[in-house]
């Protein structure tokens, strides 16, 4: 990942609007070895996200977990699938990203992130 030293203002800061969800389905697309289609329970709705994280987990793996997802952002094609959002991960050892989760026990999905 390139190193971006760019600031922004805390308006543009306050335009990103973070939730948490529930992964509550993961599959893998034919043809695509790189994207899972996941689904993510949000609190109001159910969001499809593809992430780019196929090639370090396996589907079954992350259902259950609680992600923080990223909901303002512009839908974007990946092959047949339309992501409606994106699920936050940080760089880890050897490339694989490391999913930003939450461990409490009872988290209320859609909370925002602030």
């Amino acid at each position: 990942m390139k190193n971006n030293n760019e600031v922004i203002t805390m308006d543009d800061f306050l335009k990103i609007k973070m939730k948490l969800g529930k992964i509550i389905e993961a599959e893998k697309i034919e043809g695509m070895k790189k994207i899972l289609k996941i689904r993510v329970d949000i609190g109001n709705e159910i969001r499809e996200i593809g992430a780019g994280i196929a090639l370090f987990y396996n589907p079954e793996d992350i259902i259950g977990k609680t992600v923080v997802v990223l909901t303002n952002l512009q839908p974007r094609k990946l092959g047949n699938l339309i992501s409606n959002g994106m699920i936050l991960a940080a760089d880890g050892p050897d490339g694989k990203p490391l999913l930003l989760t939450v461990e409490d026990k009872d988290p209320i999905l859609g909370s925002e992130i602030h």
